[in-house]
């Protein structure tokens, strides 16, 4: 089990994980010259995208089914989303839809104990279950002869859960250990909830998805029995089935167990929108003094919530050539490590975000410059069209090539259609990032990379050897 919360929501893995790019590798670096180019994009090509073979349809009881058969292997997945997520906490439960999702393994009144993940794993297969701000999902992974028995077991979970006194005593400690091991102890996830906190303040999405150390200690069990019974029904589920199976077949066993479930209303769903902290007229900043081998710079430009469609594209764009080869040479002097990302698709305000980790010879302050000098480049003459191409090109072909992984297939099926999306729209919006041009990104770098949506995040490496106290310094900006 786990816990999205490096990220404001799951992000579609179209650029791949930002915190696994930072301690991972570096992106390739290269000098440039500032200077526009002239040309067009190339088209995008004529191809059946993957995600497009698929159906959907919905029970009377309200439950949202996708049937994508992949009969490449003997193999299948189904994935339940719950359209709840931290978002959803009021304040003083925070954590509460993680700490449920731990519970959702714990038993039901006809497999009590651990018994749904040992029948999962005598049957050859695996489980697990993540929490992001937006929804909760759960998959099994099994044989594709197994289908049955996976619909029976989450059929069985959705309405059964046999939620004990005693399994949560013991399971709130596990939550809080990890609480402490990925963030307390996690100099770079301090680092990004000091950036949360500052962007948002205090109110829900200010706070980890995991939630804070004070609510887990005062979270009871019939506070998740409640927040089951008021979310966890068929009308705020969608159901994926991905793998080797026959569509008629699925039908009918999706039927079979999931059908007689009670239809019942899920609550409306907080705004979240006006969260976002008021706009400045220069950054705000924190500077986070923590043990780390590393030290890391975090430029997040949170942006209007409505942005238009084309926009999103050339953001996508302009971040995946952030992302891979384009520096100015202040920059690559200055970084050992340079990730960018684009978070657009949930209900909180999008985000661009930029983040280096600081060379060996160079200063938190030479690197922070270099930063700033990379956006002021980019909402002037900065960019190549080769550059442009090459970005294009590679939003095009990992689209392609992550699908290779049926995983990947269920879990963008499933985040699609819990947000409201469709793979059509998806499709749409990929093709507006194949059109894209270099008026485009300069448009949208003016326009939204600018210091009243910025939030600068630092974090200031101590020698890990040594038992440092952690520090926090903010500044809320004018």
């Amino acid at each position: 089990m786990s816990v999205f919360s490096f990220a404001r929501r799951l992000r579609l893995p179209l650029a791949g994980c930002l915190l696994g790019l930072l301690l991972g590798h570096a992106a390739p670096l290269q000098a440039a010259e500032i200077k526009i180019q002239g040309g067009e994009p190339s088209a995008m090509p004529d191809f059946p995208h993957p995600l497009l073979a698929s159906e959907r349809y919905t029970l009377p009881n309200g439950l949202a089914v996708v049937l994508h058969p992949d009969h490449r292997a003997a193999r299948v997945e189904t994935q339940v989303w719950y359209r709840v997520g931290s978002l959803d906490e009021p304040l003083g439960q925070t954590g509460i839809a993680h700490a449920l999702e731990h519970m959702m393994f714990r038993g039901t009144k006809n497999l009590p104990g651990d018994g749904f993940a040992k029948r999962v794993h005598e049957l050859g297969g695996s489980e697990n279950a993540y929490t992001t701000s937006d929804n909760t999902y759960y998959y099994i992974q099994l044989p594709a002869r197994y289908l049955k028995e996976a619909l029976a077991l989450e059929a069985d979970r959705m309405r059964n859960l046999d939620l004990k006194d005693a399994d949560f005593k013991t399971e709130i400690e596990v939550i809080k250990e990890e609480r402490r091991l990925r963030y307390d102890n996690n100099p770079v996830m301090l680092m990004n909830e000091q950036l949360d906190k500052l962007t948002f303040g205090n109110t829900r999405p200010g706070i980890a998805v995991i939630g804070s150390m004070a609510d887990l200690e005062s979270l009871q069990p019939q506070q998740l029995r409640d927040w089951y019974q008021q979310w966890y029904v068929p009308g705020n589920a969608t159901l994926v089935i991905a793998g080797d199976f026959d569509p008629a077949q699925a039908r009918a066993l999706v039927q079979q167990h999931f059908g007689a479930i009670p239809a019942r209303a899920a609550p409306a769903r907080p705004d979240v929108a006006p969260a976002l902290a008021a706009e400045k007229d220069e950054p705000r900043r924190v500077v986070v003094k923590a043990p780390s081998y590393n030290s890391y710079v975090s430029f997040r430009w949170s942006l209007p919530g409505e942005l238009p469609a084309d926009d999103i594209a050339a953001l996508q764009v302009l971040a995946r050539m952030l992302n891979g080869e384009y520096q100015t040479t202040s920059l690559a002097e200055a970084s050992s490590a340079l990730s960018s990302d684009f978070s657009w698709l949930g209900r909180e305000a999008p985000s661009f975000s930029l983040i280096a980790a600081k060379s060996a010879d160079r200063s938190l302050s030479t690197l922070e410059g270099a930063m700033h000098k990379q956006a002021r480049l980019l909402q002037g003459a900065g960019l190549y069209r080769e550059t442009l191409e090459r970005a294009q090109r590679r939003v095009l072909t990992e689209q392609i090539f992550q699908y290779d992984a049926l995983s990947n297939k269920t879990m963008h099926l499933g985040l699609l259609y819990s947000m409201g999306e469709t793979p059509e729209s998806w499709v749409a919006n990929l093709q507006r990032t194949q059109a894209v041009k270099l008026k485009d990104l300069e448009r949208v770098a003016e326009r939204y990379l600018i210091d009243k949506y910025l939030t600068i995040a630092v974090l200031d490496a101590l020698p890990p050897e040594k038992n440092q106290p952690v520090n926090v310094e903010m500044n809320h900006g004018r």
